[in-house]
């Protein structure tokens, strides 16, 4: 599984890859990403604190990868963050 955080002209913010392991519990952090990822492999959460963005357009995008590192699905989202 992949997280990556960029900004939406391509520039990656952060990356977090983490490999699942049936028989054990991941959890893992590199700077505002954290993966925690069960041994049950039934749920998977990346927690990120939007509040260390700058203020700017960002995707959020989040792959599920075979034992390779090839994509298996993919999903993305735009978020911006703004000071009110």
């Amino acid at each position: 599984m992949r997280f990556t955080l960029s900004l939406t002209d391509g520039k990656t913010v952060a990356e977090l890859t983490s490999p699942f392991q049936p028989q054990h519990s991941i959890s893992s952090a590199t700077g505002a990403l954290t993966l925690i990822a069960p041994a049950t492999l039934s749920s998977c959460r990346f927690v990120f604190d939007p509040s260390s963005l700058a203020p700017d357009n960002y995707e959020a995008k989040v792959e599920l990868l075979d034992p390779q590192g090839a994509a298996l699905a993919v999903k993305s989202v735009t978020l911006r963050r703004s000071i009110e």
